[in-house]
């Protein structure tokens, strides 16, 4: 009876409790279900409109992201060329007659040379006229060639490109080679420093100062006409490139859930296809490069809003201690989403909690390893940082050295963006059926199988048409273009807050040198054995492949605050085993 009694009791002082004490103790006992981020994301909505916006704000930039990294096959193109007679010109010979009398024709190629001309009397020439110049002695001597001072150009095609402005050809063509590698090396740089800056400054400063510099920067570039200050400011526009895709990057995956993390991933990547499709049809209307630059970079201009429009990571402000500006964030994410928070006091203190735990874990973890690389990324860090050289260096050579089809660039490159389109879409279902890994694993071998099958072909029956070594080639291509994206995926969910920019940087830096090296094993390989490359990008493509195994598997796991997949397992396996214990 005195246990009956007591309950009676209780019973009738919590019927007593007023409604707004009752409704005060539901707010902390909701405020201690908030253990984890996700905990408070989960809270403010995962699916709501606050989502989207963020999303579509953050995958903005990725239609004009072709415009800068692809449009060199246009801005930088070498059209048909061959020396300057100026006496012929002023006398109004026709280019067809100047080659004829004074340009090498090489059988082999079909084509004129383009550095060397015959070493005749162009002056008698002109006073004389085509018709009796030709077979003339005393014009021709005799066969001997000089290299060309100045050059004229084929005009049908482009009306101008970066190297028709300084002569990037023959003797100067190393500096074209600078000028290739001037860019790989922005995004190296870009790479490094903006995931360095996105996790120290935060990625919304990042990406909002990365869009004006972008625009001043290309701005600049189209009135330069010095080569050096040009080639210098390709260098800062490639590396502010890279202070956009990064944040952005990052944002998008760190406000989705872990069940929408991989559909935000790839729908983040679609715009480049889009892009790179639409790249073609812009650089066919402009055909001057100083114009074509121009245009390319004005869909940069709508992306100043980003001032206004892109929130802070809410993650990396708790990692911070900002919890005010978090707070702010939340309101307005939970008004939007249609969602009710506690009160400003108790989510304070859930977001303090949350941080004490991290700081707490941080600080363990700093006393066990000193390193970067051993204490956040364990095998993974390492294994990860090969698989993305290999990586590149495949992704690289692949798009260089596969064979295009008999089109002009424009259908090729239409073609190529239309490519990545299935290779993305494809893409989703795999990694959430089979996972991260497996998928990862079993991209890498079928490319490695698609790049051997060229290089037997180009070994076994070198008078093979043509075709069948393009299919082979495409196929590789799609395998290798969508797990290039997914190692970008990959990084961002294998590394806490407090290192992953610095983390996708990285992994994007080391890639940087994997595309420097390609052009070398194309170029100089490729001159010794045509079927070399090719197998060599299908060892690098296997080896890739075995290295994807040690990786974890991250798929509809919350991101990390701190530590790794590794230890996290292992802290779970303790947890169940003393649970069961208890019981």
């Amino acid at each position: 009876m005195g246990q009956k009694e007591k309950e009676n009791e209780d019973q009738q002082k919590t019927k007593e409790i007023p409604l707004d004490e009752s409704e005060a103790i539901e707010e902390v006992q909701e405020t201690h279900k908030l253990n984890t981020f996700e905990d408070l994301l989960e809270l403010v909505g995962t699916r709501g409109r606050w989502n989207i916006r963020i999303f579509l704000i953050c995958c903005a930039h990725m239609l004009a992201c072709p415009f800068s990294s692809v449009s060199y096959q246009f801005l930088g193109a070498t059209p048909k060329h061959w020396c300057h007679v100026a006496p012929l010109v002023q006398a109004n010979w026709t280019q067809d007659q100047i080659r004829a009398l004074a340009i090498p024709y090489s059988n082999e190629t079909g084509q004129f040379e383009g550095c060397q001309m015959y070493d005749a009397n162009y002056a008698l020439a002109a006073d004389l006229g085509f018709e009796r110049s030709q077979n003339n002695s005393e014009v021709l001597p005799r066969l001997d060639t000089v290299p060309c001072e100045t050059w004229d150009f084929d005009s049908s095609e482009y009306k101008s490109t970066v190297v028709t402005e300084w002569g990037l050809i023959c003797d100067r063509r190393p500096l074209y080679s600078s000028l290739q590698a001037v860019t790989q090396a922005g995004y190296l740089l870009g790479s490094l420093l903006m995931g360095y800056l996105c996790d120290r400054w935060g990625r919304r400063v990042v990406a909002v100062w990365s869009t004006l510099l972008i625009l001043v920067v290309g701005v600049a570039m189209t009135s330069i006409p010095v080569f050096w200050v040009f080639i210098s400011l390709r260098l800062l526009f490639c590396i502010f490139i890279m202070g956009i895709y990064v944040p952005t990057f990052i944002i998008s995956l760190e406000v989705s859930s872990p069940k929408l993390r991989s559909v935000a991933a790839i729908v983040f990547i679609l715009p480049w296809a889009i892009g790179y499709m639409i790249l073609p049809g812009i650089a066919y209307v402009v055909r001057s490069w100083q114009r074509l630059q121009a245009v390319l970079i004005t869909p940069y201009v709508p992306l100043l809003a980003y001032y206004w429009l892109l929130p802070e990571s809410p993650r990396w402000l708790i990692q911070q201690g900002r919890f005010k500006e978090a707070i702010v964030l939340f309101s307005k994410a939970a008004k939007v989403n249609g969602r009710t928070l506690p009160s400003k006091a108790k989510l304070l203190g859930a977001l303090e909690a949350i941080r004490k735990k991290l700081t707490e874990k941080t600080t363990s973890e700093a006393k066990r390893d000193s390193s970067f690389s051993r204490g956040c990324s364990c095998v993974s860090g390492k294994s990860d940082r090969r698989l993305r050289h290999g990586l590149r260096v495949l992704a690289e050579g692949a798009h260089a050295y596969f064979p295009s089809p008999s089109v002009d660039v424009y259908t090729y490159m239409f073609l190529s963006g239309l490519l990545e389109v299935p290779a993305y879409l494809l893409l989703l279902p795999s990694i959430e059926r089979l996972g991260r890994q497996r998928t990862l694993v079993m991209l890498f071998f079928i490319c490695a199988i698609s790049i051997s099958s060229v290089a037997l072909i180009m070994f076994y029956f070198p008078n093979a048409p043509a075709g069948l070594k393009i299919f082979f080639s495409q196929i590789g291509k799609l395998c290798v273009t969508a797990a290039f994206h997914l190692t970008w995926i990959y990084t961002a969910e294998m590394f806490p807050t407090r290192y992953r920019s610095l983390a996708v940087g990285e992994g994007s830096c080391i890639a940087r040198m994997g595309s420097i090296c390609s052009p070398y094993i194309i170029d100089i390989l490729g001159e010794v054995t045509a079927w070399a490359p090719s197998a060599v990008f299908a060892f690098i493509s296997l080896l890739a492949s075995v290295l994807a195994l040690l990786l974890p598997e991250t798929r509809n796991r919350a991101m990390l605050e701190t530590g790794s997949f590794k230890e996290k397992t292992s802290d779970q396996r303790m947890d169940t085993s003393s649970g069961s214990s208890e019981a």
